[in-house]
């Protein structure tokens, strides 16, 4: 693996993304199914970090920059993650244009529900390959379940007792 390699499928990741999560189903499949760079394990650690770190939720990719390519693969994440940020005001001014365009609105709908979708088959594939045992499972689901009964929630209670089940489930 090289650094450039490296970049390269990190800046596809994050500019076909609409920032956050976005960019976690191409960068799984990228850099753990496609080319073996990363396990589901270390996506997970990546999440983690990302969510419990201030800043937007597309700062994961950071995290797994480090975990696959060290300190360089952290740069190299974290310039991939800005460029596209700079094809925002040439693409905001066509956006203007056609944003009202019923065909341009129905195509947006139908693009950012497969997204939907396709974070929910990334997020089964990571728990997969992480989850060791039906304890595993139990916390996996009940954090969905929990974020959606309690939005208020700050997210790093959940993560947190998580963690603390973990540690009592494995002990």
């Amino acid at each position: 693996m090289n650094l450039l390699t490296l970049f390269w499928q990190f800046l596809k990741a994050c500019t076909l993304s609409f920032g956050g999560l976005g960019s976690l189903p191409i960068l799984v499949q990228s850099l753990v199914h496609d080319r073996g760079w990363a396990t589901d394990a270390q996506i997970g650690q990546a999440l983690a970090v990302g969510r419990i770190s201030p800043g937007p939720n597309g700062l994961y990719v950071i995290a797994l920059g480090y975990l696959v390519g060290g300190v360089g693969g952290a740069g190299a994440a974290s310039v991939a993650n800005v460029l596209p940020s700079f094809l925002v005001l040439p693409l905001s001014a066509l956006h203007r244009r056609v944003a009202q365009n019923p065909r341009v609105i129905g195509a947006m709908r139908m693009i950012g529900l497969a997204v939907i979708g396709i974070l929910f088959w990334t997020a089964f594939s990571i728990v997969r390959g992480a989850a060791t045992g039906i304890a595993d499972w139990l916390i996996a689901l009940a954090a969905p379940v929990i974020v959606i009964l309690r939005p208020k929630w700050n997210p790093v209670f959940i993560l947190l007792a998580a963690g603390i089940a973990g540690i009592l489930v494995h002990y």
